[in-house]
């Protein structure tokens, strides 16, 4: 997704009989994104550069390259991606300097030429460049067109440079081809930021374990069979088909007035926030206990 990534670290702990295995999520959202192309079928002359002028973020910078023919290099901050041009071709008179880290290179009779992979937004790019904030490179690449990216490494004496990537001022990024017969290049470039993970893990199936037995209902009449026995695993159900449900809403000082009972919910006008009162010994995540503000997330990570 464009605007919401999430990347999977995982990072093994080596101790003397123990190996701890520690999965860490990290998402990110795209700042000032943009699309580009030039070359062949653009109306930007082949060989133009393209500059990206990127605020600082956190979390590095993105390039998706949805088409390309047949080499590309960038300028970061003053500094060259790679050694070299990144050439993804063969012949007239052209080294192939990159290929995919299991070995298999474009043309090779078993992945077509780079020119006749395509990608988009909604699928995968052909080739994506990731910047981290400390300045390392990766390189992934796809062997079809809207196929699972997979590592890239450089070959031939072409070698990644290390970058300074600004966090704290603005960033710089250029995109440059050597013009070699049919050229372009087109795709999609942003920053990153990390944002915090929402819950993304897929509902519970089975069989509910209760059903409800109390409704409030403002309709003229049930719209829905057995209602509201026919609603799982609740204690009330509300209906209405033209008005909301309003919970009291109250300052901190007046929700400590009051004598709470576990469950409760308000609306704190000084936090912003529906908050759920959890006792002083919640069975589940014990911590979390008194007045606690609603948030999204998942079950597995309290």
């Amino acid at each position: 997704m464009r605007n919401h990534m999430k990347l999977f670290l995982t990072l093994s702990l080596l101790l003397p009989g123990l190996l701890l295995s520690l999965k860490s999520q990290v998402c990110t959202v795209d700042v000032n994104g943009q699309t580009f192309a030039m070359g062949d079928g653009s109306s930007i002359p082949a060989g133009t550069p393209h500059t990206f002028t990127q605020p600082a973020t956190n979390y590095g910078f993105t390039l998706d390259i949805y088409s390309l023919d047949n080499s590309f290099n960038m300028n970061i901050n003053g500094t060259l991606l790679a050694t070299q041009e990144i050439e993804f071709a063969t012949g007239a008179g052209l080294t192939q300097n990159i290929q995919f880290a299991d070995g298999a290179k474009w043309q090779d009779g078993n992945v077509p030429a780079v020119w006749s992979i395509s990608g988009s937004a909604s699928t995968t790019p052909a080739v994506r460049v990731v910047i981290s904030p400390t300045g390392g490179i990766t390189m992934f690449g796809s062997k079809s067109s809207g196929g699972p990216l997979l590592p890239l490494v450089l070959t031939n004496g072409n070698a990644f440079n290390t970058i300074s990537w600004n966090t704290t001022g603005n960033n710089s990024v250029t995109v440059t081809q050597n013009v070699v017969g049919p050229t372009r290049i087109s795709g999609y470039g942003s920053g990153k930021n990390t944002v915090p993970c929402h819950c993304t893990q897929p509902g519970a199936a089975g069989t509910p374990a209760g059903f409800t037995k109390m409704g409030i209902l403002t309709k003229g009449s049930k719209t829905v069979t057995n209602w509201p026995e026919s609603v799982p695993n609740g204690h009330i159900v509300l209906d209405a088909s033209d008005k909301g449900m309003v919970i009291s809403h109250m300052t901190t000082a007046q929700r400590n007035a009051l004598v709470p009972v576990e469950g409760m919910l308000i609306y704190n006008t000084d936090l912003k926030c529906v908050q759920l009162y959890r006792g002083s010994a919640p069975a589940i995540d014990a911590a979390r206990t008194g007045w606690n503000c609603i948030s999204r997330g998942c079950n597995e990570n309290r």
